[in-house]
C-alpha cells in the first residue's frame, strides 16, 4: 500500500513539475503572436498581444514575464538632443542663402566683405558710403575665361572717366570654385588696367552669388551675370540680371542711370 501511495504521489508529482515546465515556456515567448482563426468559412488574421501574466507559486516560486522597470530603462536607447538639432540648423543655415531671391529696385543691399585677388578687403557698405556703387556680377570661371566678361568690363574701363565724374566706384565680382580662382582672376586681369576707382573681387564658392539669389546651377555655369545700382544709404536703383551669356548691362545704360553730380561752387 505504501508502495502504491509512493508512485501515486511521484507521477503527481511529475505531472506539475510538466505542468509548471510548459507554463513558463508558453508564457515566455513574444508577447505577440499572430494566429489565423476560422469564422463564417472566412479566414482572419489578426495579432494576439497578451499583457504580461504573473503565475503564483510555479515550482514554489513567484514568476513574471513582465520586464523590470530597470531593465526598461537599460533597454531604451536615449537619443541625444544635439544629434536630432544639430542637422537641422545646419540646413536652416544654408537654406535661406541657397534660396534667396535676387535683390530688386527699392531693396536694400545685402552687405558682404570679399578680397581681390592681392588680398585687400573690399566692404561693399564701406564703399558706397563714399558714393554710389556699381555692383557688377560676372560669370567668373566655369572653366574658362567668358568672352562675354571680357567685353564687358573692358567697356567699363573705356568709360572709367564718367563713372568718375559721378563719383561711382564700380565692384566686380569674379565667382567660381574655390580652388586656385584668385589665379584665374589674375589672368581674367592680365590684359587689363583697373582704375583707381574699380576693384574686382573673387567670390570663392558662390558665397555672394548665393546671397543675391544669382547662382546659375548648371553644368560649366557660375553666376547670372547681373549689374546693381546702389546709393549712399545702401537702396538699390537700376537692376538687371541676364539669363543668358549675352545681353549685359553696358557702361552708356549704368552712366544715364547715375545722378549728375553738381559742379563744385
Amino acid at each position: 500500500m505504501r508502495s502504491s501511495s509512493s508512485q501515486a504521489a511521484s507521477v503527481n508529482s511529475a505531472r506539475r513539475k510538466t505542468k509548471s515546465e510548459s507554463l513558463l515556456q508558453l508564457h515566455s515567448s513574444d508577447s505577440r503572436d499572430e494566429f489565423t482563426r476560422e469564422q463564417d468559412g472566412k479566414t482572419r488574421r489578426a495579432s494576439l498581444y497578451r499583457r504580461p501574466r504573473n503565475f503564483s507559486r510555479v515550482g514554489g516560486e513567484h514568476v513574471s514575464t513582465a520586464l523590470s522597470l530597470a531593465e526598461i530603462r537599460t533597454k531604451r536607447e536615449v537619443i541625444p538632443l544635439n544629434r536630432i538639432l544639430t542637422p537641422l540648423l545646419a540646413f536652416a543655415a544654408v537654406l535661406p542663402l541657397a534660396g534667396a531671391a535676387p535683390p530688386a529696385v527699392g531693396e536694400k543691399a545685402r552687405d558682404f566683405t570679399l578680397s581681390t585677388p592681392e588680398g585687400k578687403h573690399v566692404r561693399l557698405s564701406e564703399v558706397m558710403s563714399q558714393g554710389p556703387v556699381a555692383l557688377v556680377v560676372l560669370r567668373g570661371y566655369p572653366g574658362y575665361q567668358c568672352p562675354y566678361c571680357n567685353r564687358q568690363v573692358q567697356d567699363f574701363i573705356q568709360k572709367a572717366q564718367g563713372f568718375a565724374d559721378a563719383g561711382a566706384h564700380v565692384v566686380l565680382v569674379y565667382p567660381g570654385p574655390a580652388q586656385d580662382l584668385g589665379a584665374k582672376a589674375n589672368e581674367f586681369l592680365a590684359d587689363k588696367k583697373l582704375p583707381a576707382n574699380f576693384d574686382l573681387v573673387v567670390d570663392p564658392d558662390y558665397e555672394v552669388t548665393n546671397l543675391y539669389g544669382l547662382r546659375w546651377d548648371a553644368p560649366h555655369e557660375t553666376a547670372y551675370p547681373s549689374t546693381f545700382l546702389i546709393d549712399r544709404q545702401g537702396a538699390i536703383f537700376f537692376a538687371k540680371i541676364v539669363k543668358e551669356h549675352g545681353g549685359r548691362t553696358t557702361a552708356a545704360e549704368i552712366l544715364d542711370s547715375l545722378p549728375k553730380r553738381k559742379p563744385a561752387q
